[in-house]
């Protein structure tokens, strides 16, 4: 299925993971009323219907002008497209940073902490207005979306990598794959 664009992707964290459903409702409400935006939604996958939202859920105004990806489109192509990403609860967001997209990570939908923020990789969102703001701003290219390449390199090494050299972690896989045909 062809997503209309320019989208933002919204991925979604599992409710029963201290996240403020209610909020994260309000927010997805919000951001479909920014006009010249879609605004794709990705659930996770532990869910009733779409990512743990329930038919009531999908009945209310906002959300009915989302567009809700089923799986069908694989998460790195949504984030490959998207002028954007809202992430707060997903691993998803490595791959956001490292194909360098904007992402903005709305705190204040989970109690939960996580690698993302503080991170200098994220804009971290303290409210609606904050990331709506942040698509906004990403829309009209006003302050510009800029990561340095050394803070990206370190988190990657350090998030991804376990601290190893990318060269180390390629050799340390290759051990293990052969170890494992023993």
């Amino acid at each position: 299925k062809d997503i209309p664009r320019p989208y933002v992707v919204v991925f979604l964290g599992n409710w029963d993971y201290r996240i403020d459903k209610l909020k994260c409702l309000n927010l997805l409400s919000r951001l479909a009323l920014i006009p010249g935006i879609h605004v794709v939604i990705r659930g996770h996958s532990r869910g009733d219907l779409i990512g743990g939202l329930t038919s009531s859920d999908l009945k209310r105004d906002g959300l009915r002008r989302c567009i809700y990806s089923d799986g069908s489109i694989h998460s790195n192509c949504l984030i490959f497209e998207a002028i954007a990403v809202i992430n707060f609860a997903s691993s998803i967001g490595l791959e956001a940073i490292i194909q360098g997209r904007p992402i903005c990570n709305p705190v204040y939908l989970t109690e939960n902490t996580t690698i993302f923020k503080g991170s200098g990789l994220v804009v971290d969102a303290f409210s609606d207005t904050d990331v709506v703001d942040f698509v906004r701003r990403v829309m009209s290219n006003e302050k510009p979306y800029i990561v340095d390449p050394g803070a990206r390199d370190k988190f990657i090494t350090e998030h991804i990598y376990g601290g190893l050299a990318e060269e180390e972690l390629l050799a340390r896989y290759e051990e293990l794959l052969l170890m494992s045909k023993d």
